[in-house]
């Protein structure tokens, strides 16, 4: 994260929100880009991926569910602090 030290000081890591979009995975292993919400003041610097694993698993019904669990994680860090 970025930002001035008086948001630094401030941010409670209950207010940290991370998310990953699923939409154009396919069945079987995919990396995916961790994305965050972060208060106001705040930004992030490097990006951080993630492995995800997507199933298909049959219900009772015949349609189908998919489900993802994560892998590895790894965080890229060829930024920068430029925060003012």
């Amino acid at each position: 994260m970025s930002g001035l030290q008086k948001y630094h000081d401030s941010f409670n890591v209950n207010n940290l929100n991370a998310y990953v979009d699923l939409k154009n995975t396919v069945e079987g292993n995919n990396e995916v880009i961790v994305k965050f919400t972060l208060p106001e003041g705040l930004r992030v610097v490097s990006e951080v991926r993630v492995n995800v694993l997507i199933t298909k698993n049959n219900s009772n019904n015949n349609g189908e569910t998919t489900t993802a669990s994560t892998g590895s994680t790894e965080n890229t860090s060829n930024t920068q602090d430029i925060s003012q």
